[in-house]
């Protein structure tokens, strides 16, 4: 293994980030774009605006798609769109959010639906090129273009009527996302829309999006949250803005002024994965944050022809591994944070990946080849797919250290997260995740040791995942009042009645590790999550054996000043199966203090012990915000509670793959 190349890229992201750290700490506000800067960029970008993808002009890239499955049941929706009733997406139903009257998805759902039938005809239309989609895509701009803003009206919990009536302006997921797949949809057909309508639109963006960004980017002093953040809103709205800029605006300068805007962002952007190019969100928002950071560093490529080519960077790549590298098995993944509990990495992210930075994914589905169509909700996202020629440079393949990446283990010791697999990923195997971390993570949930166990195909025990989100998502609105956000309804100590405390300060401590070929070994302090004053000792360890006899064993041990009770738990998922179509996980008694955990065809025997004590079964429902868990999801909590209060005590629990 190449240590000195390991250690030379280390160095270099280490003092990328050092340098950012600093700047960052020496600036409370973002730094306004340098005028030479902005000149800079402008004499890269082309006289006319450029979007991404191809317009339906070019035949022979269409004509080519247009003879797939894929094209033909993108068609077939499309004609069954042609009759379909418009969607409550108005005035009445922002308002109802505004006054209390509804939730939030009663206004979301038929406006993301409404933008997916948007694209399904805008694609259609392309494909065929026949203009019978034409009328049905100008209707739906006009119901677009009537609504008083794009904003979502609860929108980083900015809920106000002077929004929709243009008195306040905020960017935000929405508008970011709208303006650009409304701005590449008009880059695509052109002259097939009626020209009012384009103009129409042009004015929208520009009152809705753009105009307010430049207005704020140029005011000293003043940002919009997102614009210094390291979280998914920073590359979404700036992807969006971007975009939509370069696609549509006229002006050279203002498309230049926000570039510049946009590639002081992405470095706050960057730095919220640290130097491993770990993202605390999980899978979803990696989907969401850093597919919309691909498709901004792209149309900024194109548009100054391959000058700013914000993909070649040992950073990026880092964070582009990220699916691979925490993979439990068989293309399941940790459901950490606000994780759906079957979320994936998408198939045309994991294949850009792949064909744009030589990254290779495990489970990578080939978009390019398939011409996947049957999922687009945003155009711009299809717009990457159309691209073809992509830039030479040197990929960076080897920036990760080895004893930190293999088939039988990924480790992420900074940012917290453990994977540990069986020899040559086993797809017959038992496979772990555990996570450390700190409790003030993007999308934080309290769950300093959760843990997961995959065997084969099958998912036995979980961390929760997300619930639905709602009035009470936010940490200043109720969030943790929620058994699927706080720590009960995660597999992590109760002690002394108290559960863990939320806050950077609330972290999972690496005592100590010993990673070997057979058998891996981690050790956590977690004793700062649990606001205790008696508490003296909380760790969580961990013994992973790989082999013939594989196995998991979990052991915690507390001391007090004084007795006190303790608990510990496992979570395991479980679905009404008349109302979703999954398998179910179920439990039976098998021993003293024995149980086998089966779904589907697997099964483990989990043995819970303490050395002098008894302990007592406790079994219940996790329950989330009213109205807010999943369609026919019933995650069950097993709380194995010791019966008498003690001064120290170690809960084992043992783990260890059966037949059915």
């Amino acid at each position: 293994m190449n240590f000195r190349k390991v250690t030379k890229y280390r160095a270099l992201l280490a003092s990328m980030l050092i340098v950012l750290t600093i700047a960052t700490k020496a600036q409370e506000h973002l730094s306004l774009p340098q005028k030479e800067r902005i000149k800079a960029i402008a004499r890269m970008l082309p006289k006319e605006p450029l979007g991404i993808g191809h317009p339906i002009s070019d035949r022979s890239f269409w004509d080519e798609l247009y003879d797939t499955e894929q094209a033909e049941r993108v068609i077939d929706k499309a004609i069954n769109l042609l009759d379909a009733e418009p969607l409550p997406v108005n005035k009445e139903q922002w308002m109802a959010y505004i006054e209390g009257k509804t939730e939030r998805e009663n206004y979301e759902r038929p406006f993301w639906e409404q933008q997916k039938r948007f694209c399904t005809l805008v694609l259609a239309e392309c494909l065929e090129n026949k203009s019978r989609f034409i009328p049905a895509i100008e209707q739906m701009f006009g119901y677009m273009l009537s609504l008083g803003t794009w904003k979502k009206p609860q929108s980083a919990g900015l809920v106000d009527v002077d929004y929709w009536y243009g008195r306040k302006h905020f960017v935000e997921l929405a508008i970011a996302q709208r303006s650009f797949t409304t701005a590449t949809a008009d880059f695509w057909l052109q002259e097939k829309l009626n020209p009012e309508i384009r103009k129409e639109l042009r004015d929208y963006i520009r009152r809705d999006a753009l105009d307010p960004y430049l207005k704020i980017l140029n005011t000293p002093g003043e940002e919009w949250f997102w614009m210094m953040g390291d979280g998914n809103w920073n590359a979404v709205c700036h992807a969006g803005v971007t975009g939509a800029a370069l696609s549509i605006l006229e002006d050279v300068m203002d498309r230049a002024t926000i570039v510049a805007g946009a590639e002081l962002g992405k470095e706050y952007f960057l730095a919220g994965f640290g130097e491993e190019g770990y993202c605390n969100e999980g899978i979803g928002y990696w989907n969401y944050g850093f597919g919309h950071f691909m498709v901004l560093s792209e149309i900024v490529r194109l548009n100054t022809r391959n000058e700013m080519d914000w993909l070649n960077d040992p950073r990026v790549i880092l964070v582009a591994q990220y699916p691979s590298r925490i993979e439990i098995l068989n293309g399941i993944y940790p459901t950490f944070s606000d994780a759906g509990l079957h979320t994936k990495p998408r198939a045309w992210m994991v294949d850009f990946a792949e064909e744009r930075m030589g990254i290779n994914q495990s489970n990578a589905i080939s978009f390019w080849k398939t011409a996947q169509l049957d999922d687009i909700s945003d155009l711009y996202n299809h717009g990457l797919f159309q691209i073809v020629d992509f830039p030479e440079y040197n990929r960076v393949a080897d920036i990760i250290n080895p004893e930190d990446h293999s088939d039988i283990r990924d480790f992420y010791p900074q940012g917290g997260l453990l994977v540990l697999r069986p020899f040559k990923r086993d797809p017959h195997g038992m496979a772990v995740s555990i996570k450390g971390g700190n409790n003030a993570e993007h999308h934080n949930h309290n769950d300093l040791g959760t843990f997961e166990i995959v065997v084969g195909s099958e998912k036995l025990t979980v961390d929760p995942g997300a619930q639905m989100y709602g009035r009470n998502s936010g940490a200043s609105r109720g969030r943790y009042e929620s058994e699927m956000m706080n720590s009960f309804g995660h597999p992590v100590p109760v002690v002394a009645g108290q559960l863990q405390s939320t806050g950077r300060n609330a972290k999972g401590v690496i005592l100590e590790e010993d990673f070997s070929l057979i058998e891996d070994y981690l050790k956590l302090d977690i004793s700062s999550a649990y606001d205790v004053e008696t508490l003296q000792k909380l760790t969580r360890s961990y013994v992973y054996k790989r082999g013939k006899f594989s196995e998991l064993v979990v052991t915690d041990e507390v001391a007090y000043t004084r007795p006190e009770k303790f608990e510990n738990a496992l979570i395991i998922d479980t679905y009404n199966q008349a109302i979703v179509n999954q398998c179910s996980g179920e439990w039976h008694l098998a021993g003293e203090n024995q149980w086998i955990i089966h779904k589907g065809k697997r099964a483990i025997q989990l043995t819970v012990y303490s050395p002098g004590n008894e302990i007592i079964l406790k079994e219940k429902s996790v329950a989330a915000h009213p109205g807010r868990m999943p369609e026919g999801y019933n995650p069950i909590r097993l709380g194995f509670k010791l019966k008498d209060k003690v001064k120290s005590a170690q809960i084992i629990m043992k783990f260890t793959p059966v037949s059915r």
